[in-house]
């Protein structure tokens, strides 16, 4: 008052969920699929507990914390390096001609999160022209974290000039497991070939948003997905 000097300072306070007080909640599920094929699909959330309400439910079919394999889902939970437990349901289902768009709903009624993702069930490339690519990695994960990252093609033949670029580092269908990632492909009930690679991958501090990018020359196809890292 004596001076009429006035001055303020600003202090951005951001989640590192060290002190577990905002719960991130994750889904994971195939961008598109054929009709007839399979794959695993997950919610997870991280927070200071473990949590028991945590509840999955996929076109109206629902598993909860309790989930066994018998239901062709199951549940757990582990504890992160930072002290936060991550709860998680998984299962492994078959999309059918009947889910056009298939949505993959996460709750937790007791940390009051939900989470949603969509997967697009196209035709089954029975004449295998039109080529389709896939991505798959996590919508979100924590500093530090862990999480498998994948790209496929499916198409009439093997694709060999499928890449992968995760965050500037690169994977082509000759990837072997000393590289960190793998390749392979199979064949699908309906004469189409999926080619894919995959690999574990750390997410760290400097991966603010993650880009995982898909190409194959050959054909022509190209995709991203995204993950914000927390």
């Amino acid at each position: 008052p004596y001076y009429r000097r006035y001055a303020s300072a600003y202090t951005r306070v951001y989640s590192n969920n060290t002190n577990h007080t905002d719960p991130m909640m994750h889904t994971r599920a195939p961008s598109s699929i054929g009709y007839g094929d399979s794959s695993s699909i997950s919610c997870a959330i991280t927070a200071d507990n473990v949590d028991r309400t945590l509840q999955l439910n996929w076109n109206n079919r629902t598993a909860n914390y309790n989930a066994t394999y018998g239901t062709g889902f199951y549940s757990s939970y582990y504890k992160n390096w930072n002290g936060s437990v991550t709860t998680f349901i998984s299962g492994y289902v078959r999309f059918n001609s009947s889910d056009r768009y298939s949505v993959l709903r996460c709750s937790s009624p007791y940390y009051r999160r939900y989470a949603s993702a969509y997967t697009r069930v196209y035709s089954n490339n029975t004449n295998h022209t039109d080529p389709m690519m896939h991505t798959r990695a996590p919508s979100s994960i924590g500093y530090g974290d862990s999480s498998s990252i994948s790209c496929a093609i499916t198409a009439d033949k093997v694709d060999r000039t499928l890449q992968l670029n995760w965050n500037n580092k690169t994977a082509n269908y000759n990837a072997t497991y000393g590289t960190g990632f793998y390749s392979s492909y199979y064949r699908n009930y309906n004469g189409s070939v999926t080619t894919y690679i995959s690999g574990f991958v750390r997410f760290n501090s400097s991966d603010r948003y993650s880009v995982l990018r898909c190409s194959s020359p050959y054909y022509r196809r190209y995709k991203s997905a995204y993950t914000r890292v927390y």
